[in-house]
């Protein structure tokens, strides 16, 4: 290991556990919310009927917002895994083959920025 030379894969790494954390957070709270939802619906409420106090706008938010963080947090992982994995001497035909994706995708990884908003 480089001594003094940051390890943009431990950051990384350290980054998207904080991410799965928050996740965590969030997904348990769109569990509890299902919950009421469920429990309105089958004591007989109606959908317009909850609509002024359901959770079920909060629940497409936490859906966007994990799905952001997932995103965000994956992709640096990849293009830092990419970035190190090249730095070491390993093939972009190797790479690809380890992360499953293209020749073109990995280049296109070593040409992005970890906090680039690439899709999925």
């Amino acid at each position: 290991m480089g001594g003094d030379r940051p390890d943009e894969v431990l950051d990384a790494l350290k980054a998207a556990a904080e991410g799965l954390e928050e996740n965590i957070t969030l997904l348990k709270s769109a569990l509890e919310g299902m919950g009421r939802i469920r429990e309105q619906r089958l004591s007989g409420m109606t959908y317009s009927e909850m609509a002024d106090h359901s959770d079920l706008p909060h629940l497409v938010e936490i859906f966007r917002t994990s799905l952001h963080v997932l995103e965000r947090h994956g992709h640096r992982l990849r293009v830092e895994g990419v970035r190190v994995l090249h730095a070491e001497g390993l093939s972009t035909d190797r790479i690809s083959e380890l992360f499953g994706v293209s020749r073109q995708r990995v280049s296109v990884l070593l040409r992005s920025h970890p906090g680039d908003s690439v899709p999925l």
